[in-house]
């Protein structure tokens, strides 16, 4: 968080062609598909509170508020991974207005360029041919690709990412790490102590003379949330997995 306040007081950037959408004058910017980030968010954060204010009370209230404490910290960690990981400029290379593209390791020569569509480079001591973008008018540098659905291309692109909406390069994917093992730990916690919620309300009643039944019964219509919770937390974490 303290990274994006520095960067809202960066100089401001002049935005580039493409489907992203730019805040803070060009210091930040969103995927096109912003809407699938607020979803995802809306998605992670209003299950969570329903998590905090029946499972981790009951623990907190009936043992120790370090419940109450580690839910707040996960839940902060992977919002703030989620938010950066977001907004902040993944690795895009702008586009160029023409194919005589301004840097010198990238500008075309037609004197030494017979196919316009490659070039041939020395990259650490090899030669590797470089592809022509048509979108973004560069030479793509080695590990990049072209996103069709932002319109850019990102160095070390490893996919575009449906839940923050955004591509995940070469400059946001260490946030993205933090993200998902932060998100990861966020299902594990409610699937848990959601879990032992249910367990130990169905003995509180058959402490009290009920039957096992009855007591799972009472238990359900007391906190029916908290089957809501499981449910919810396995598959949120089925999803991830295969996304």
């Amino acid at each position: 968080m303290f990274m994006l306040l520095r960067r809202c007081r960066d100089k401001p950037v002049e935005p580039w062609p493409g489907n992203n959408h730019f805040l803070c004058r060009g210091r930040l910017f969103i995927g096109p598909a912003y809407y699938a980030f607020i979803l995802s968010f809306l998605l992670i954060t209003l299950p969570y509170a329903v998590f905090m204010v029946f499972p981790v009370y009951y623990f907190s209230s009936r043992y120790t508020w370090f419940f109450m404490i580690l839910a707040i910290i996960i839940y902060l960690l992977t919002a703030a991974a989620e938010l950066i990981t977001a907004v902040i400029d993944p690795g895009v290379i702008p586009r160029q207005p023409t194919r005589f593209v301004k840097n010198p390791d990238l500008r075309v020569d037609p004197n030494k360029c017979l196919d316009l569509n490659t070039k041939i480079v020395n990259y650490n001591g090899a030669k590797i041919m470089l592809k022509f973008c048509y979108t973004c008018n560069i030479y793509r540098p080695p590990r990049t690709s072209h996103c069709s659905i932002c319109g850019n291309c990102v160095e070390r692109l490893d996919h575009h990412c449906p839940w923050t909406g955004s591509c995940i390069g070469k400059r946001n994917y260490c946030f993205y790490y933090i993200f998902i093992n932060c998100l990861a730990l966020c299902v594990i916690y409610v699937f848990v102590l959601s879990f032992l919620h249910m367990i130990f309300l169905t003995l509180d009643y058959k402490h009290k003379g009920h039957s096992v039944g009855n007591a799972i019964g009472k238990m359900f219509a007391r906190s029916p949330l908290s089957g809501f919770l499981v449910v919810y937390s396995v598959g949120v974490g089925t999803s991830c997995h295969k996304g």
